[in-house]
């Protein structure tokens, strides 16, 4: 199986979707770290103010915190200086994800972003980087 990741620089926006393998996956580290080094290789190579990474992450960041997948997604957070916009998600759900005729639920999906991102996210100036970068 492939598991993909995209990126796309808008303006001074640096974009990266990523889906990584479940637990248990054949070769899941060997994947997941193919998978972040490549996302670190286009974010050392680019000139950028910021970096979003967000996606199927496949990592409850609450509950697997023993895993060895969690930690090499560590590694590359502390690499990057990224930080979580898990605080972000507020309301009645705790989940990203839910199978409601099996009522199974996870936190699996994430968005990451450099710290001067998420300082814009704190003071609501979101909306204007965004729009800033596509206008230019």
């Amino acid at each position: 199986m492939y598991y993909p990741c995209i990126v796309i620089q808008i303006d001074n926006i640096l974009f990266c979707n990523v889906y990584l393998p479940p637990a248990g996956s054949a070769r899941y580290i060997e994947i997941i770290s193919d998978v972040l080094n490549t996302i670190s290789n286009v974010i050392d190579g680019c000139v950028y103010k910021y970096v979003v990474v967000g996606g199927d992450f496949n990592i409850d960041f609450d509950r697997d915190t023993e895993t060895d997948g969690l930690s090499v997604l560590q590694s590359f957070i502390d690499e990057h200086e990224l930080v979580t916009c898990d605080d972000a998600m507020s309301g009645k759900y705790s989940y990203t994800y839910r199978h409601s005729t099996l009522g199974h639920s996870s936190f699996i999906d994430h968005f990451l972003v450099n710290k001067s991102f998420h300082e814009c996210m704190s003071r609501g100036d979101i909306m204007t980087v965004v729009l800033i970068s596509q206008i230019i």
